[in-house]
């Protein structure tokens, strides 16, 4: 059974005892197609998922807009430190604060992208669940990206081969206030994998693409 619980206007829905998966997608408002692929899948392999906890949309105010920001006019994706002044960053914190996750898969959507990649960071383990996902995803006719991720952020510029890219083992040290690095750093997460949805693909490719790594990585039925 899947339980909504809401923590100052963010929802969260936790299904099955201890949960060990923590699945999140809406952190930019900008990203809005991948908000609902997620969702869709989540629902069509419910009975299918470890006990986990889903935040559908991380930073409410940002998918209002449809902005990369949110209506504290920050990058809620930049702002996951322990000084954070954001109303909807502490609330994050305060809800995955409760567990301990072996897995975080946390969604989002390149919008300027029409080939996809995903970011490995933690514990690595189960890389065979990539492999039989890249190609799964080039037998459906998908494009896996080559070459730099993001010249202009400071916090990416990482090279990226066949669709993956391998954090380094010191991630977790840089404090560069996003998510996952602070959920690392804290023992709160374990593992963390970002798939990047290609923005320029039709809708129905996005879901097809979401629910392929559902099965393929997260369920491993490859």
């Amino acid at each position: 059974m899947l339980n909504a619980k809401s923590q100052t206007r963010i929802k969260y829905y936790a299904g099955g005892a201890r949960p060990r998966l923590l699945i999140i997608s809406g952190m930019h408002g900008d990203e809005s197609d991948v908000i609902k692929c997620v969702g869709q899948a989540v629902k069509k392999y419910l009975n299918k998922l470890p006990p986990f906890v889903f935040i559908p949309k991380a930073s409410p105010s940002a998918v209002r807009q449809r902005t990369r920001f949110n209506q504290e006019k920050i990058d809620l994706n930049r702002n996951f430190i322990d000084a954070t002044q954001s109303d909807e960053v502490k609330t994050i914190m305060s809800i995955v604060k409760k567990y301990k996750f072996d897995l975080c898969v946390s969604f989002h959507e390149d919008m300027e992208q029409e080939e996809f990649y995903c970011y490995d960071c933690g514990e690595y383990q189960d890389c065979c669940k990539i492999k039989s996902f890249q190609q799964a995803a080039r037998s459906y006719g998908f494009k896996l990206f080559n070459g730099i991720d993001d010249h202009s952020d400071p916090a990416l510029g990482y090279q990226v081969i066949d669709g993956y890219v391998g954090m380094p083992p010191d991630f977790y040290l840089q404090n560069n206030g996003t998510f996952e690095n602070w959920a690392m750093r804290h023992g709160i997460i374990k593992r963390v994998l970002i798939p990047e949805i290609p923005g320029k693909l039709p809708k129905n490719k996005k879901q097809q693409l979401t629910e392929l790594f559902f099965r393929q990585v997260i369920l491993g039925e490859g």
